[in-house]
């Protein structure tokens, strides 16, 4: 599903250079040994030419989910009535395909009948 302009320009060009940064310093911190791979990457099915970074709970990625489901949102009124109040945030991440990466195949988590 594809929904134009559930974000503003600006906040998507200031998430897309947060997730650019963000990358690069995960990427150094778990070469150096400064924190586990699984800290900041979540597992990937095809993992070459892919990246799934998990995102931090502050600065943009917050104003992006602010945009996207609170009060005059897009999405708020969706996500409330399917979800409702109890829902939990499970996990915030950024799957990156570059390219030449292979498509992705179902796993585990693609509902099958």
């Amino acid at each position: 599903v594809r929904i134009d302009g559930a974000l503003s320009p600006a906040l998507v060009e200031e998430l897309r250079e947060f997730v650019d940064a963000e990358r690069v310093q995960a990427t150094a911190d778990v070469k150096a040994g400064r924190c586990d791979q699984k800290a900041r990457f979540a597992d990937l099915v095809l993992l070459d030419k892919r990246c799934d970074l998990l995102l931090p709970l502050h600065g943009p990625p917050i104003a992006a989910l602010q945009e996207l489901l609170g009060e005059g949102s897009v999405l708020g009124p969706l996500l409330q009535e399917v979800v409702g109040e109890a829902g939990v945030l499970q996990e915030l991440a950024c799957l990156t395909s570059e390219p030449g990466s292979a498509q992705q195949p179902l796993h585990p988590d693609t509902p099958w009948t």
